[in-house]
């Protein structure tokens, strides 16, 4: 099973985030020119698999992208997450993770206030 992620991106634009090949993916649409951004990579392939992505943007354009590594058919895996700039590039100073994600859970992500995210789990 493979997911994907929706969000309200800056100006009116939508911002996606997805799992392909054990890797997190992100691209922004420009609702008003339908235009895709180049697609970026958040978390890349290792060991273990990258999935369940979620996310939530901010009023600065920047995404906190979560997701699960190492999940699979009835296991559960480690809870990962990366702030991505307004330019779909990862900020290297700003992820984390590392907690358990019990078996057929997955993360979710909200924006609270300017500076603030809250990952659920």
């Amino acid at each position: 099973m493979s997911l994907a992620a929706i969000g309200d991106g800056p100006n009116g634009s939508l911002v996606f985030g997805f799992e392909t090949k054990g890797m997190i993916k992100m691209a922004q649409f420009d609702t008003a020119t339908a235009k895709l951004s180049a697609v970026s990579t958040i978390a890349g392939s290792g060991p273990s698999k990258a999935r369940f992505p979620a996310l939530a943007v901010d009023g600065h354009g920047r995404t906190l992208m979560a997701w699960v590594r190492g999940a699979a058919w009835k296991k559960g895996g480690l809870l990962a997450w990366q702030l991505v700039g307004a330019d779909n590039q990862p900020i290297n100073t700003m992820s984390g993770g590392g907690q358990s994600v019990e078996t057929w859970s997955f993360p979710a992500v909200v924006h609270e206030t300017p500076n603030k995210f809250l990952v659920i789990y």
